[in-house]
């Protein structure tokens, strides 16, 4: 599991890092902490690097006021994972939602060791659990392992494959759509066109001939695929549920 601590304050980060290993180390099996001196060092270094963070905490102090800047570059550069907020105030708690913070721990407050070890095991107990649900694609020159609830369609132009998820984040990887179906099937997507494979829990509306998705993509759906698009849909919106399988899912399962 990786832990980054992003923050231009050094020394604070420093403090951060040793906290967490004091607090957590001895709790979570194959825990590794990094350090990243601004969010721009930590993109680039999960284009160029291929790093994946599990969890980062980042320093949003800098200047004279604190800044969500940083959290919401990570989110636009498709970081899906957990991002813990720290701050001298809690001036950016509520802005946090918007970046879908995990939570946000007052680095002053007296209580800051206690809450933010409550913090940090909650925060890697849903990255284990979550781990069941991730899949993991291996691109040309990168890979990334993609949250199954966040895809919201794969599409296939000759061999090359795009995994379209979170907002509107795109990844690139050689399979064929047969395979990925194969793999998906039990989570709920659905083959809906020869180069279109759903995911039918983010579809919001079923016509004739297509399918609206919950951030507005109409995908088309082939005329022989149409009575399965609509029986799975009418099943996963009756209250029924199309459960993952038992065991790891198929997180560390390479497509390629």
């Amino acid at each position: 599991m990786l832990l980054v601590v992003c923050g231009i304050n050094k020394q604070e980060v420093d403090r951060v890092l040793g906290l967490a290993k004091e607090l957590i180390s001895d709790l979570v099996e194959g825990l590794v902490l990094m350090s990243y001196p601004s969010t721009e060092s930590l993109v680039s270094a999960m284009d160029e690097e291929g790093v994946v963070p599990d969890i980062v905490l980042l320093d949003v102090d800098s200047g004279p006021c604190p800044r969500i800047d940083g959290a919401a570059a990570l989110r636009g550069a498709g970081f899906s994972g957990i991002i813990i907020l720290l701050s001298h105030t809690n001036d950016l708690a509520i802005p946090g939602y918007d970046v879908e913070a995990f939570n946000y721990v007052l680095k002053d407050d007296p209580s800051d060791r206690d809450r933010l070890r409550r913090v940090l095991i909650k925060a890697t107990g849903k990255v284990r659990s979550g781990r069941r649900k991730t899949v993991l694609l291996n691109g040309i020159s990168r890979h990334r392992s993609i949250p199954i609830d966040s895809i919201a369609y794969f599409s296939v132009d000759r061999h090359v494959c795009v995994c379209h998820f979170g907002r509107g984040e795109t990844f690139e990887f050689v399979s064929s759509l047969d395979r990925i179906e194969s793999m998906l099937m039990s989570y709920g997507f659905v083959r809906v066109h020869r180069a279109r494979l759903v995911n039918m829990r983010v579809v919001e509306d079923v016509g004739y001939g297509w399918v609206i998705l919950s951030d507005g993509s109409r995908i088309p759906v082939g005329r022989s695929r149409q009575a399965e698009v609509r029986r799975t849909f009418d099943l996963l919106h009756s209250g029924d549920n199309i459960r993952p399988s038992d065991g790891d899912g198929v997180r560390g399962r390479n497509l390629t």
